[in-house]
């Protein structure tokens, strides 16, 4: 079981030998060596070989670095994070050549100065900083022209697709929302505005959350007016089909006292706040979020991936699911006088237990 081991060792023995015989009858080691006594000494020279090798073998295979030191004998006086750093600066610039190709035509490139790696880092967050802008401009335009039309929706009453409207009888099995069915066991009505009305009111009644919320409210307020809540509920309908409405509306009943319009922004917003992931799944998980502040959402799923760790905005998604649910069973349990709880808060302030990730 052993042998492998062996004969790896044997190998990297060898190579050496070869690259030591061909150092000593080479002109440009030769002429490295006048500038720079210490890779006189052979020892020297094979322990910056050895921390050399396996971040060069990678680009050419086992007998890539001895080939690449003999002819640019610089690379060997750099140190392992010194070569570390050039390897992921040029693979991330923008020319257009790999690594492969720049080790083995101008491996001269490969020798950088600390100065010169200060340099490329800072041009290369500029570069991210002016990609992030562009992202982020992007997605607001995107979500502004989404938010436009939805508002037109809204107040022709219409869907974004006449012919699918007019085709469309009862919103159920016909038209653009029959693929998006009324969740509950529905009784009594045959239209898609009936079953959001009626499994609104049956999740209504058995929310504790619902009855307090409507016991302090004024005579005059939304709460008490089942005809304004059913039509912001079929007005979200409409621009959101594909969410559970009447759930995230009696999880977090206080959204009804937000307009409509700014609602449905809201929402749209959402999608530049969770740049993975389903922006249903968080809306109807902890629908709460969109009475936050959505930039200071943001700022704290940085702040949370950044904690924990997390290596993709993915992971972010999926572990903030996760805290989402466990804060939507401690908001169930919790009493009328107990603290509000806050998700940007309780984001940033949250750690992973046994979080393991690394951050690269």
């Amino acid at each position: 079981s052993n042998q492998p081991v062996k004969v790896g060792a044997i190998g990297e023995v060898i190579r050496f030998r070869n690259f030591e015989t061909s150092w000593n009858s080479n002109e440009k080691t030769l002429a490295f060596e006048r500038k720079d006594e210490r890779f006189r000494d052979v020892q020297f020279r094979e322990n910056q070989f050895r921390l050399l090798e396996p971040l060069l073998a990678p680009l050419g295979g086992e007998d890539f670095t001895a080939e690449l030191i003999l002819t640019c004998p610089e690379v060997l006086g750099m140190d392992a994070r010194q070569l570390g750093w050039t390897l992921v600066l040029l693979s991330a610039g923008d020319e257009g050549d790999s690594l492969v190709d720049i080790a083995k035509t101008t491996p001269e490139r490969l020798v950088l100065s600390e100065e010169d790696i200060a340099r490329m880092k800072r041009e290369r967050s500029k570069m991210y900083t002016e990609q992030k802008k562009r992202a982020v401009l992007k997605a607001r335009e995107a979500v502004a022209k989404l938010s436009q039309t939805m508002m037109q929706n809204v107040a022709s009453g219409k869907s974004e697709n006449n012919d699918t409207a007019r085709m469309s009888r009862d919103g159920r099995t016909e038209g653009g929302n029959a693929k998006y069915a009324v969740q509950g066991t529905l009784k009594g009505t045959s239209t898609r505005e009936g079953d959001i009305i009626a499994r609104f009111w049956n999740l209504w009644g058995g929310s504790n959350r619902c009855r307090q919320i409507l016991t302090k409210s004024a005579r005059d307020s939304i709460y008490r007016t089942p005809g304004r809540l059913e039509a912001k509920l079929l007005a979200l309908d409409r621009v959101f089909p594909f969410l559970d409405v009447p759930l995230f509306m009696h999880k977090e009943p206080r959204l009804f006292e937000v307009d409509t319009n700014e609602l449905i922004m809201r929402v749209a917003k959402c999608r530049d706040v969770f740049r993975s992931g389903s922006v249903a799944h968080v809306v109807t998980l902890a629908p709460g979020i969109l009475l936050e502040d959505l930039e200071e959402v943001k700022e704290a799923l940085c702040s949370f991936k950044r904690n924990n760790n997390l290596r993709s905005e993915h992971e972010v998604y999926e572990e903030s699911c996760t805290l989402f649910m466990a804060l939507q069973t401690k908001m169930n349990k919790a009493r009328p006088n107990d603290p509000e709880i806050l998700y940007a808060e309780s984001l940033k302030a949250h750690v992973i237990e046994g979080n393991m990730g690394c951050s690269i």
